[in-house]
């Protein structure tokens, strides 16, 4: 009688067998805009090899870069809400959406797992300047004597130069470039005068002496990493602006609470371990933890401020 049952069972709800399969079953995919070698992609590699033996199944990154993210956009919307499809997020994945890069939204379309690490943005000039503070900067800038640069029009870099101008009354004189390693690249060789950088792509720079940081865009010093333990922030200098590069880990709206919490404890504890802590050491980034609900809160606040940048530099598509 009980085995008739459970064939009854099988033949007329298949959905309710399948719902009863245990989670993960079948491999994980990591999907990340970034090029293999870019942020987003090793960072996926470290937590994957920091979670290996605590997830049943394999874990592979998926790498979907160009046109603004919308490589990866296409690949995942149409992707089932099980959890075997996880998106790298970061700042950008907000700023594209309201540049108009991005149809989908970080904080619509997508459910937070975790946030992983945080990476301090500086201001940055060559290592001779003769500007020692943002105050020097901006004097010299509103007599029309510098020369900014950065990532393209429309990137983090852009939007925070062309707030600084619109704040403290100067016209912007700006060179765009393809990213922050080409924006050093023309520093060092004097071809513009200040960009805005990322610890990991200038800090060897920092100690050999050919760049100096005049500030740190993060809500207070950076007493972790040494050579930023002392460079005060944009804030201590009269710039209210707080905008750190962060990367974390969604997955598509619609997965299962179970399925969240379960990614969740585990990624936690890959935080934890030594090899987590000696990378993020090793490339200048901090730890950057916050749960689900927390991690949902925090992007909810950079969707007002990016929200709000946009609209000021006339770059907002998303206009309510």
């Amino acid at each position: 009688m009980i085995r008739t049952v459970v064939l009854l069972v099988a033949l007329l709800a298949p959905g309710l067998v399948r719902a009863a399969e245990p989670y993960p079953s079948k491999p994980i995919e990591f999907v990340t805009q970034s090029s293999i070698g870019g942020g987003g992609d090793v960072m996926a590699r470290q937590i994957i090899e920091a979670t290996k033996d605590l997830i049943p199944q394999p874990m592979v990154v998926v790498n979907k870069p160009g046109a603004g993210g919308r490589n990866l956009e296409n690949y995942v919307k149409d992707k089932k809400p099980d959890g075997h499809t996880l998106v790298v997020t970061t700042a950008t994945s907000i700023l594209w959406y309201y540049t108009g890069a991005l149809t989908f939204s970080v904080n619509r379309d997508l459910e937070p797992i975790i946030r992983l690490q945080v990476e301090p943005n500086l201001v940055a000039v060559k290592g001779d300047s003769k500007w020692k503070t943002m105050e020097d900067l901006v004097a010299d800038a509103k007599a029309g004597k510098v020369t900014f640069g950065g990532g393209p029009i429309g990137g983090p870099e852009h939007l925070f130069f062309h707030k600084l101008a619109r704040d403290k009354g100067f016209k912007l004189n700006y060179v765009a470039y393809g990213g922050g390693g080409e924006a050093g690249t023309s520093l060092l060789g004097g071809n513009i005068d200040a960009t805005f950088l990322q610890a990991s792509e200038s800090l060897d720079h920092v100690r050999s002496g050919g760049i100096r940081y005049l500030a740190v865009a993060s809500a207070r010093r950076v007493a972790d990493i040494p050579e930023l333990k002392d460079i005060p922030t944009l804030r201590e200098q009269g710039i209210d602006f707080v905008f750190e590069h962060w990367r974390g880990i969604h997955a598509p709206a619609g997965v299962p609470a179970e399925v969240v919490e379960y990614l969740h404890a585990r990624f936690k504890q890959g935080t934890e371990r030594e090899s987590w802590k000696k990378w993020l050491a090793d490339t200048a980034q901090l730890g950057g933890y916050l749960n689900p609900s927390d991690f949902k809160a925090f992007t909810l606040e950079q969707d007002r401020l990016i929200e709000q940048v946009t609209t000021d530099a006339g770059l907002n598509k998303k206009k309510r």
